[in-house]
């Protein structure tokens, strides 16, 4: 069995098609993480939604209690959670794959697929090391008790591409872009204006894609 981080955005969908249909791999679920944040909604649907269409089982991981816990704290729960600077933007650890990596350990998984991609490291050039330490966290955490554990790993094989790069393999995949998630105000539609939102924008325009979302500004 093999784990997919599936968050209902362009990224991982596009990760998602790729590892059924390019590397060709069988026995492979889901896991959508709910942090808490307030398009939490939104991208479930986008993820529950393509799940469906590629005919994979999707795990929900609630953590949006931890979010709550924190409320009122000095230091923003999106943060603890998410990282960065709380808003989506791409210089952060994305504390919240450590749980989701032991979800999918747990559940009998040697590897977690995840969609970072050059963009993502760029703005957080220690995050390929940061997954691994993670990834020697979850070893030595259940390791102890299962054997089959022992070489539990992170896998990104987009962690070369950049953001339109996976855009452009996406469109090769026929992916369904208007049918992903960035925003991260949670309304109606994307709101233009956004982290989440403008670099959307900027990927369809530098992979010479159209872009078929709805934004309000």
């Amino acid at each position: 069995m093999y784990f997919v981080g599936l968050s209902g955005g362009p990224d991982s969908v596009t990760f998602a098609y790729y590892v059924i249909y390019t590397l060709n791999l069988q026995n492979i679920e889901a896991i959508y993480t709910n942090a808490g944040v307030p398009q939490t909604s939104k991208e479930y649907s986008a993820a529950t939604y393509f799940a469906n269409l590629l005919g994979i089982n999707l795990k929900y991981l609630d953590l949006s209690s931890m979010y709550n816990t924190f409320v009122g704290y000095e230091i923003d729960p999106v943060l603890l959670l998410m990282g960065g600077n709380g808003k989506g933007a791409c210089d952060d650890p994305q504390p919240q794959q450590y749980i989701t990596g032991l979800m999918a350990a747990a559940l009998g998984s040697e590897k977690l697929y995840v969609g970072i991609q050059a963009d993502d490291i760029a703005g957080f050039p220690n995050l390929v090391n940061v997954y691994a330490h993670y990834q020697g966290a979850l070893r030595y955490v259940i390791y102890p008790h299962s054997s089959a554990f022992a070489n539990f790993t992170y896998e990104m094989p987009f962690k070369n591409m950049t953001k339109a790069e996976v855009l452009q393999t996406g469109a090769q995949l026929n992916v369904d872009f208007a049918k992903t998630w960035s925003c991260l105000s949670g309304g109606e539609n994307h709101c233009g204006i956004c982290d989440g939102c403008n670099r959307r924008k900027a990927a369809f325009i530098a992979a010479g894609i159209p872009d078929p979302t709805i934004y309000d500004n």
